[in-house]
């Protein structure tokens, strides 16, 4: 197993999660597109290691822009979080072998694009078969 499966059984997750804070949010593997604006999801993840059972950690970051330049929309935030770990925590993929687990979450700015994200840490334990 790989680093990607790790991150594409989350975002597959995230995407069949059906949370009303989640359907209109576009998921993005490893960065975001240079557009990106508003609310969007960015997944990605360390490295992980080798034998029978493969850990990892993965970062899921909900972006929201800012409702004035400094000051996050803390609601909107909070919500997604929410609807973020809910559909995470104690999961796994439809095949059994990828399993996730909520570690930790902080909230963060970024100046740079105007906007806060709550970045949202997962233990990630792979089957490898």
């Amino acid at each position: 197993m790989t680093v990607d499966d790790a991150v594409r059984a989350i975002c597959a997750n995230i995407v069949a999660s059906g949370s009303a804070y989640l359907l209109d949010v576009p998921v993005y593997r490893y960065a975001r597109l240079s557009d990106a604006t508003g609310s969007y999801i960015v997944v990605n993840a360390l490295p992980i290691g080798t034998g029978l059972l493969q850990k990892c950690v993965a970062n899921v970051n909900i972006y929201c822009a800012d409702i004035f330049p400094g000051s996050p929309d803390a609601v909107k935030l909070a919500d997604m979080t929410n609807a973020v770990i809910g559909a995470l925590d104690d999961s796994q993929n439809m095949e059994g072998d990828v399993l996730i687990y909520f570690q930790q979450q902080n909230l963060m700015r970024d100046e740079e694009l105007k906007s806060h994200y709550s970045n949202i840490r997962f233990d990630i334990r792979l089957i490898n078969n």
